[in-house]
């Protein structure tokens, strides 16, 4: 299979993007809406990357995408790639027995990975951390609900990202080419 240089600037537009995003959540959020708790928007990201790409290239934008929010983040880099590692995991597995195209299936994956996430996290730090996690459940509530406030926009402002590069039909082609084996 050819390697498109659509592919590149897809990339790259979706970098700039999830950095805007990135941003957005950290310090902007906070400016305006003061002490409510941000949606984590950075993780609509490598979701629509898994839903949408095949195994090793959703798996390698994954991690990328979880080095950079790192960067943005308060999370330890450790605990995160273990957690989105095992999310990744989780929603290839998925994927690859109840799969359809749209935003529906995209809004159930990325609240299955948010309840996962937080989750996971809270399992983790609790069982590596001497100051762990703290539950803080009504902001978990909250960012999840924001969360998913912003899945159908975001998924639109990223399917059309690939419909203008071109590169969205041979994504799912090669998903359907990776199915058939």
């Amino acid at each position: 299979m050819r390697f498109p240089s659509t592919w590149v600037l897809n990339f790259i537009c979706f970098f700039i993007l999830f950095n805007l995003a990135c941003s957005f959540q950290t310090t902007f959020w906070f400016q305006v809406f003061g002490q409510v708790p941000s949606p984590f928007l950075w993780i609509l990201f490598p979701v629509y990357f898994i839903v949408t790409r095949p195994g090793f290239g959703s798996v390698f934008i994954c991690y990328f995408f979880t080095l950079i929010a790192s960067r943005y983040s308060s999370i330890h880099l450790g605990n995160l790639l273990i957690v989105m590692s095992i999310i990744t995991f989780m929603i290839l597995m998925l994927r690859s027995r109840i799969f359809w195209s749209g935003p529906s299936y995209y809004m159930l994956i990325s609240f299955g990975s948010l309840l996962a996430f937080h989750f996971l996290l809270l399992a983790i730090s609790f069982s590596l951390e001497e100051n762990h996690a703290p539950l803080l459940l009504g902001d978990r509530f909250i960012q999840i609900i924001l969360t998913l406030g912003f899945c159908y926009p975001s998924y639109l402002v990223m399917q059309k990202i690939d419909n203008l590069l071109g590169t969205q039909d041979s994504f799912i082609q090669g998903l359907g080419e990776q199915r058939d084996l």
